[in-house]
C-alpha cells in the first residue's frame, strides 16, 4: 500500500548529502501522512520563510504545500535569500499570502517559468497539482 505524506518542514537545513552525494531529508517530526493533494490538514506548521499561503490563510493543505516550500528553497539556492524574506514575521507572512515574487534578477526565462509554477498562491494551479 502506497502512503501519502506531507514533509511541511523543507528547508535548506532538512537537505543534507549522503555520502555517495545523494540528497536526503532530515527531520520528519511534522510530516504527515495519508494527506492528498490538497486535503486533510488544517493544522499550522512549517518554517516561517517556506511556509504556504494556504496554510497561514488556515484553509486545507495538503501535499502541494510542499511544492510550495520546495520553490522557496530553489528560490534561496539562486537568489541566497528565500523570496518573501523579512525580519518581521507579520510583514513577511502578509507578502507571502499577497504580494507576488519580485526579484527575478539574473534568472532566465525557463527558471523564472518553472519557480512561478511552484510558488502560484493557488495550490490548485501550483506545479504538483496534476496527480503524481
Amino acid at each position: 500500500m502506497r502512503v501519502s505524506l506531507i514533509y511541511v518542514s523543507l528547508k535548506p537545513e532538512n537537505i543534507l548529502m549522503g555520502e555517495n552525494g545523494y540528497l536526503k531529508l532530515t527531520d520528519f517530526g511534522l510530516a504527515k501522512e495519508n494527506v492528498h493533494l490538497n486535503d486533510g490538514a488544517k493544522t499550522l506548521l512549517g518554517t516561517p520563510e517556506y511556509i504556504a499561503p494556504e496554510i497561514l490563510l488556515g484553509k486545507q493543505y495538503g501535499r502541494l504545500s510542499d511544492w510550495w516550500s520546495f520553490g522557496c528553497v530553489v528560490y534561496e539556492m539562486l537568489k541566497s535569500s528565500p523570496p518573501f524574506y523579512d525580519k518581521n514575521w507579520s510583514i513577511m507572512f502578509k507578502k507571502i499570502i499577497n504580494e507576488p515574487v519580485w526579484d527575478w534578477d539574473d534568472l532566465d526565462e525557463t527558471t523564472i517559468d518553472f519557480l512561478s509554477k511552484l510558488l502560484d498562491k493557488n495550490p490548485n494551479t501550483r506545479l504538483g497539482n496534476k496527480g503524481d
